[in-house]
């Protein structure tokens, strides 16, 4: 059994007003093996199955909805878009999530297919166009906008309780975990999704950024200890990894 796919197993997922699209049974083979859903464009963020009873392995089959579109970096050329094979097995133990699959912006599917080596009878396929924000898996939600609160407090009052809570805030968005952004194929962390969940302070910046350089400049052993941490260092990238070499206090 092949293993190669985007989704992302997660153990408890539930789906707030799921869409539930019945299957296209014109396109459904007649044992039910395989049922097609019809997605009209929309990217969607979770797949849920549920009501197989038995453990079942299946192929999903993303057709896109636009084959071709105009590649923005090299017009006129067009880029040609594929149909999308995954294999996954569903567990048969109630309701199966994976999060974070989606097509790019540009090549939304028009349908998904569900192949099985057995008749699929009982299957229901929900899907949800929000994110899973589960604290622990994708905190960016819910502790984004505190990051950015404690930041401005921390640097403008220079209260101990504002700059320790802006530091164990930062702590928490840091380590690895199940987050995208608009575009990624890959899971980043938490804090690269914070400039989706709150308005940058300045234009141009990031909260990463600000939070760079606030701690930098900061001085206490808490601080310190968490500015020079492999796990603060590991979510810099680019000009911030370089700042960050650069820094004689580092």
């Amino acid at each position: 059994m092949r293993t190669d796919t985007n989704l992302v197993r997660v153990a408890d997922c539930p789906i707030e007003t799921p869409v539930m699209p019945a299957p296209d049974r014109s396109l459904a083979t007649p044992d039910a093996d395989s049922l097609s859903y019809r997605l009209d464009g929309y990217v969607f963020r979770r797949i849920q199955f549920s009501g197989l009873r038995t453990p079942t392995d299946v192929e999903l089959v993303w057709t896109p909805e636009n084959p071709t579109y105009p590649d923005k970096w090299h017009p006129p050329i067009e880029a040609v878009w594929t149909a999308k094979t995954m294999h996954i097995t569903i567990g048969g133990n109630g309701t199966e999530c994976f999060v974070n699959w989606f097509f790019a912006p540009n090549n939304v599917p028009g349908h998904i297919e569900v192949r099985a080596a057995v008749p699929l009878a009982g299957l229901t396929v929900s899907f949800s166009d929000r994110p899973w924000d589960k604290e622990g898996e994708c905190p960016a939600r819910a502790l984004c906008p505190r990051l950015a609160k404690s930041l401005r407090e921390c640097k403008s009052r220079h209260l101990p309780t504002s700059c320790d809570a802006f530091i164990s805030t930062a702590d928490r968005l840091t380590p690895a975990h199940q987050c995208r952004r608009r575009g990624d194929f890959e899971p980043v962390p938490a804090i690269w999704v914070c400039d989706e969940v709150v308005k940058p302070r300045v234009e141009g910046a990031t909260l990463l950024e600000d939070t760079l350089h606030l701690l930098e400049h900061m001085t206490s052993a808490k601080a310190r200890r968490f500015y020079r941490s492999a796990q603060f260092r590991g979510v810099l990238d680019g000009a911030l990894a370089e700042e960050y070499v650069d820094d004689p206090r580092r």
